[in-house]
């Protein structure tokens, strides 16, 4: 469950397409049989999701116009399921298709919402050998799995999760990002981050007999 990344508001804009019927044969009619026949999970390496998601993006301004600003999407979504809005539905459709060309090319099987939708940790010191590369991240602000963010950026969502068997709390499991240290140097400064990217978890030692059997070193603090 925690890592679920169906879109709800997925599944209420499919139901809006279905009453759209553009030209048939028409890069718009292609894309509503794409994004119709789409189980509407924004996983990274989806098409759809990412036609979908800039699709959104661009919807507001041209079915509220001057007011785009102040539109939500619940106010999005209500208004398109109230009217057809068939003339906002394709030039937003235009406009996203313009925005996605110009970042990633005009070969559609390059088109992935994971190449888009990223997340960066920058280091506070600022330092350039001390940054990590991007990753790609599933889901948007709707999810479970929740990556909110601006200019389709994650800034927010659950770094650290676990999963607690409270029969047995040495059989729990967890995940961090972007690893186990915070020292740069070490080797797991990053070590969890593709797992955490993933959705893969670990073990998670609980009692003292289990942390010794796993436990690699040892800090000891000494005043």
């Amino acid at each position: 469950m925690q890592q679920d990344v169906t879109s709800l508001p997925a599944r209420r804009f499919q139901q809006v397409l279905k009453k759209w019927h553009p030209a048939p044969g028409s890069r718009a009619a292609q894309t509503v049989e794409e994004i119709l026949n789409w189980d509407a999970a924004l996983r990274t390496d989806s098409r759809p999701a990412l036609i979908y998601e800039v699709w959104m993006s661009k919807l507001p301004a041209a079915v509220f116009a001057e007011s785009a600003s102040r539109a939500d999407l619940e106010s999005l979504l209500h208004a398109l399921e109230t009217e057809p809005h068939a003339a906002a539905l394709e030039k937003s459709l235009d406009a996203a298709f313009q925005d996605i060309e110009r970042q990633f090319g005009l070969d559609r099987a390059a088109w992935q919402w994971g190449k888009l939708h990223q997340i960066t940790f920058a280091h506070p010191l600022g330092k350039r050998e001390f940054q990590l590369e991007p990753v790609s991240r599933p889901g948007d602000g709707n999810t479970v799995n929740a990556t909110s963010g601006t200019n389709f950026r994650q800034t927010n969502g659950a770094s650290w999760r676990e999963i607690l068997d409270v029969g047995d709390w040495d059989r729990s499991v967890m995940t961090n990002v972007p690893g186990e240290s915070g020292d740069p140097s070490s080797k797991h400064y990053s070590d969890l981050l593709q797992d955490w990217a993933a959705g893969r978890y670990h073990p998670m030692p609980f009692s003292r007999k289990a942390v010794e059997a796993a436990m690699e070193e040892r800090i000891v603090l000494v005043p």
